[in-house]
């Protein structure tokens, strides 16, 4: 039985390309950055719903969350720091087309255009 080689890892006859690490640092960082921003918010909605029916705890928020209760106790050490985790508010989502009527509807598509290529709608020669 031959011995299975030992040196990077590979597809058939193609190597997969080897990605920087820095790259993957930055990717790693904003993940992270994405996680936590999310479970912020849900915390945060979880706590106003819990605000309104008069039982916030830091379990009712694990509960509810699925946020682990440790890292609640840790991250929010009172009932006065969920409170204020209540006080961030989701970002607004992007107006569309529908949002905005038929005359704003063009213009936000003219914007997209414009963004996805900036020569497109400036009268540029190509």
């Amino acid at each position: 039985m031959r011995a299975r080689p030992t040196g990077r890892p590979h597809h058939g006859d193609r190597r997969v390309p080897a990605v920087p690490r820095t790259v993957r640092e930055a990717v790693l960082t904003r993940r992270r950055a994405e996680r936590a921003a999310q479970r912020a918010l849900t915390v945060g909605d979880s706590v106003r719903d819990l605000l309104g029916d008069g039982r916030l705890t830091h379990t009712a928020v694990a509960e509810r969350t699925g946020v682990p209760l440790g890292y609640l106790l840790w991250a929010y050490p009172d009932t006065a720091a969920l409170t204020a985790a209540a006080a961030q508010r989701r970002p607004a989502p992007a107006p569309t087309c529908d949002d905005v009527g038929a005359g704003g509807a063009q213009q936000l598509r003219n914007l997209r255009d414009t963004r996805l290529s900036p020569g497109r709608n400036t009268g540029a020669a190509r």
